[in-house]
């Protein structure tokens, strides 16, 4: 599946298949690590506005970077996005 960004992504279903997610995490922009965590989670921006506290029009401001998360949703988001890569990576 090709999308906005540039680059190939795996569907969801093969990416926890095999275990294997083709992008270094690290060197993306936050707004970037927030789509492929939904991506990768199978949500949509309400299911993860839910997580955070925010509404989906929010989480998409971020993603097409028309807002900036506040520092204290940034760090909420960090530590979900943590601990998501944390429970890929054990199973």
């Amino acid at each position: 599946m090709s999308n906005s960004f540039g680059f190939f992504l795996p569907s969801f279903r093969k990416i926890r298949i095999i275990g294997y997610f083709p992008v270094e995490i690290d060197s993306l922009t936050f707004r970037v690590k927030i789509t492929i965590y939904r991506y990768v989670h199978g949500m949509t921006p309400k299911e993860f506005g839910r997580l955070i506290l925010a509404d989906a029009s929010t989480v998409r401001s971020w993603e097409e970077r028309r807002l900036i998360p506040h520092l204290k949703k940034r760090l909420k988001i960090g530590e979900l996005i943590k601990k998501g890569l944390e429970n890929n990576s054990n199973s």
